[in-house]
């Protein structure tokens, strides 16, 4: 039985191999395909968000007193300009303070101008007293002299010494009261400093008086009625300052790349080259352009924003989100979604807190983007592509769907067989029931 397997198998192995032929060409699956093309535009990365107040402010009491005036402007709900006044406290003590203050000053300055005539004078008068002290001590010298000649006697040369102590004892005198007045000026302008101060403080709480607002805004709560009595400190306002508002909005890790991918011409004017940047960049969201958008009866109207900074730093615990801040300058500025479909009038007057809106952030990443149709993506983000007649696969990242289309990225592949997902490569978008790698595929003629 050895023996007769041993030979079955030489005879088997001798054997030529039956060679197989290629199904026909009609054969092969006909397919539909479309044209992979280069994205050249930018990424738009879209998410909602609501609206909130760039700035709320509490404006409180800075003096004391009783509340005289409160303008309609100052009413929860209106409207006031940068500037316009809300509140009025009794201004009266502070008046009177002012006056005080200012007539203490004055009379500082008086005290510092008489002081300085004073002073004047007496320098004037030490010059004249050492121009006699050296007359002296010239008629002294020469009295010695004559001394030493026997032409007058030690009586006159006593009392030319004499008269020369006299006049420098006169000049140390003066010298000495010159010093004094000089310390009592100084002392005078420390005081007239003082009374300069208490008065610009003076005039400083006349002022906090008025109180105004503090920019264009919208007055959110009122405190206080006519006739109250406040105290610095006390609660008046709060404020909302409409000059800007801010969107508050939530961003994926997988948008936030895109951004951080961005093309070094992308960075928004103000924003140093990348070789000149600061540690601190590593905290800082990239700035990128955005647009956001508010639907109202069936229409959609839009005002131009910036991506300006994240809210806060890292991501938030509940939905593993990245908070961000979109600052809409104009708020006031809207215009139409689609121009031509309605009136800019008939919408929303201006973005105002709590409204939900769509925000559509203009990426301009630096990596290679592809666009596909968008059936052409198969289960598992891959690309069946046709090559020489042949299906190859390619896997890609999606990195987003709009409209019909995908925007695709090629990955890199570990197999050197399958090629790289390039613009002008023919990708199938029909379905096909067996898909088989280097399988023979017939693309459908236009």
């Amino acid at each position: 039985m050895l023996a007769a397997g041993i030979v079955g198998y030489w005879l088997l192995a001798g054997q030529r191999a039956v060679e197989t032929q290629p199904p026909p060409a009609d054969a092969a699956p006909l397919v539909e395909t479309a044209t992979v093309t280069a994205h050249g535009g930018g990424l738009d990365i879209t998410v909602d968000g609501v609206v909130v107040p760039y700035r709320e402010i509490t404006m409180a009491a800075e003096v004391g007193g009783r509340v005289t005036h409160k303008a309609t402007a100052a009413r929860a709900g209106n409207y006031a300009a940068g500037g316009t006044l809300l509140l009025k406290i009794d201004p009266r003590n502070y008046e009177l303070a002012v006056e005080q203050a200012r007539q203490e000053w004055e009379q500082a300055r008086n005290s510092l101008g008489e002081l300085d005539i004073e002073l004047e004078n007496f320098e004037e008068i030490g010059r004249l007293a050492q121009e006699q002290l050296d007359l002296h001590t010239v008629e002294y010298e020469r009295q010695q002299r004559l001394a030493e000649r026997r032409v007058v006697t030690a009586t006159q040369v006593d009392q030319a010494r004499q008269a020369l102590l006299q006049a420098q004892s006169q000049v140390i005198d003066l010298r000495k009261q010159v010093q004094m007045l000089r310390t009592r000026r100084t002392r005078l302008e420390s005081v007239g400093d003082g009374a300069r101060l208490r008065l610009e403080r003076a005039q400083l709480d006349l002022q906090r008086t008025h109180v105004t607002a503090p920019s264009d805004g919208v007055v959110v709560r009122d405190l206080v009625e006519v006739d109250s009595f406040v105290s610095p400190g006390t609660q008046l306002f709060v404020f909302e300052d409409t000059s800007r508002v801010e969107v508050r909005c939530n961003l994926l890790m997988d948008e936030l790349y895109w951004l951080w991918r961005q093309r070094d011409g992308a960075a928004p004017p103000g924003y140093p080259a990348p070789a000149d940047l600061q540690p601190g960049r590593h905290y800082q969201i990239p700035r990128a352009p955005a647009t956001v958008t508010y639907e109202l009866a069936g229409q959609k109207y839009a005002w131009d924003g910036e991506l300006a900074r994240f809210d806060g730093i890292g991501l938030d615990d509940a939905t593993r989100m990245v908070p961000c801040r979109v600052t809409v300058e104009q708020p006031r500025g809207v215009r139409l979604w689609n121009p031509g479909t309605g009136s800019p009038g008939a919408g929303p007057p201006a973005l105002v807190r709590g409204m939900f809106v769509t925000v559509h952030i203009h990426a301009q990443p630096g990596a290679e983007l592809l666009r596909v149709p968008e059936e052409a993506v198969r289960p598992g983000n891959r690309l069946w592509l046709v090559n020489d007649g042949k299906l190859r696969t390619a896997e890609v990242r999606v990195v987003q769907r709009h409209e019909g289309y995908a925007v695709v990225q090629g990955i890199g592949n570990r197999e050197a067989e399958k090629p790289s997902v390039s613009a002008g490569m023919r990708a199938i978008t029909s379905p096909l029931a067996v898909v088989e790698e280097g399988m023979h595929v017939r693309e459908r003629q236009p």
